[in-house]
């Protein structure tokens, strides 16, 4: 069946119109503590981290020798001290952990003597690992078959030469 150009002209397209509501209601907004407080609000963070001793500020002093007295100042007590001397904290907790444990390290020093045997320390424990784990695995791999004393050189070797990511 086809159509002419007049009879399509004809019989425009009708839209639909739109419908609006008959009346818009707002909300009353509710007037409670958590309204009237700003969105921006951040949560509490504890002190600047100081990056030596000499950046220690008083607050962070109270919390070393409060813990150095005998008998130590109880946490809690520190916690209310230190924010008096205008300390930021956001509990007990907190201070333990990072602030009084970070204040300690900031505390120790090492000589260049000092800092020689550490290195060398490490690398003695490595190398004592490194045996260690290597007769682990020699020995869980008799474990796995059963029927051969594995030389633990051997597989550190054998693994070192294997590409990445196994075979």
């Amino acid at each position: 069946m086809d159509f002419t150009d007049e009879e399509i002209n004809s019989h425009p397209k009708k839209t639909p119109q739109k419908q609006t509501p008959n009346k818009v209601t707002k909300r009353p907004q509710k007037t409670s503590s958590a309204a009237n407080t700003p969105s921006s609000a951040k949560f509490a963070t504890a002190s600047p981290k100081p990056n030596s001793l000499s950046e220690i500020q008083p607050y962070d002093r109270l919390l070393l020798d409060g813990r150095a007295a005998n008998p130590p100042v109880s946490w809690k007590e520190l916690e209310v001290q230190y924010r008096a001397a205008g300390g930021l904290t956001t509990g007990a907790n907190t201070l333990r952990v990072n602030q009084y444990s970070m204040l300690l390290a900031l505390g120790e020093e090492m000589s260049k003597e000092e800092i020689a045997d550490l290195v060398v320390s490490e690398a003695a424990v490595m190398a004592e690992f490194e045996k260690e784990k290597w007769a682990k695995v020699a020995a869980h791999m008799k474990g796995i078959r059963g029927e051969k004393n594995w030389n633990a050189k051997f597989l550190k070797k054998t693994f070192a030469s294997l590409p990445k990511g196994g075979i």
